[in-house]
């Protein structure tokens, strides 16, 4: 009896790991990338986008598994973008409307179109006929198709952004009218720190914006781009009160500190945009 409890035992966790095993090789073949989608992507012009959430046809791609790969991806991340080259703009409105009709959640379409140059490798696997390479334009259509509620989670970040935005310039402009009345000696008696003091009223107002949204980007499940997202606005919100800091500080006690030592948060900050802009490019 005790040999038959182990061997049933050892039975139930082999099917238990069979079901575990056949579960992920599903899994990862719907994630999976079509094989033309592949030989596609790899003779893409450099600027367009090759996300995970980026899927590009052509009329030689396997619209089954595109379409099951783009529900998956709309279940996970909430949104997916469905990319035509040439002749194939017809079959990208096509897997776009069938995502749309997969889903039972409500979603929306946002269309965008292009003009792009494509070697003639690429369309000629598109048509079907043989044809000299070289490079000319083709129309291109892009098709986002998210979910509403990450809909709406996007346009939430967009409002922050913009309300960051609105600050920060009322905040420059009301400085700059006290640094007009400052250096012509309209108000002699007022403080540099009083003068910069819009900017610093304006750091801590962004800095509360941010901590919301990263609350809020939380308690959605959107941890990685929370985190990514406030590490930057972070990161630039300490530099700008940095340099602004030092600049009192030099406004105050010329002979304190060098100028070298008061741009440094720029420079830092100035690096840290290229890095970026490279990255998004």
């Amino acid at each position: 009896m005790v040999y038959s409890g182990a061997g049933r035992n050892l039975s139930d966790h082999v099917m238990a790991t069979e079901t575990r095993e056949t579960a992920s090789q599903v899994s990862s073949s719907v994630k999976a990338i079509d094989p033309e989608e592949q030989w596609l992507r790899r003779r893409l012009p450099r600027y367009l986008p090759k996300r995970p959430n980026d899927i590009y046809v052509n009329n030689n791609s396997n619209f089954k598994v595109q379409e099951l790969r783009g529900v998956s991806l709309l279940s996970e991340s909430g949104w997916v973008v469905v990319h035509g080259l040439g002749s194939a703009v017809p079959c990208a409105i096509n897997l776009a409307h069938s995502l749309q009709a997969a889903v039972h959640t409500p979603t929306a379409l946002h269309t965008n179109t292009s003009s792009i140059h494509l070697s003639d490798d690429i369309e000629s696997s598109l048509d079907g006929a043989d044809q000299e390479y070289h490079s000319k334009g083709y129309a291109a259509v892009h098709i986002k198709v998210s979910l509403l509620q990450n809909t709406n989670k996007e346009n939430f970040v967009a409002k922050e952004s913009n309300r960051t935005v609105f600050i920060w310039l009322t905040a420059l402009l009301v400085t700059l009218v006290l640094v007009v009345l400052r250096v012509d000696d309209v108000t002699p008696t007022i403080s540099w720190w009083v003068v910069l003091s819009p900017m610093f009223i304006a750091d801590a107002l962004n800095t509360y914006f941010c901590v919301i949204v990263l609350i809020r980007m939380y308690l959605d499940g959107v941890l990685k781009p929370a985190a990514l997202r406030a590490l930057w606005s972070f990161s630039v919100l300490t530099l700008g009160f940095t340099f602004k800091f030092l600049l009192c500080r030099k406004l105050m006690e010329p002979t304190q500190l060098e100028y070298s030592a008061v741009m440094s948060p720029v420079f830092v900050l100035l690096q840290l945009i290229l890095i970026r802009a490279c990255h998004f490019n």
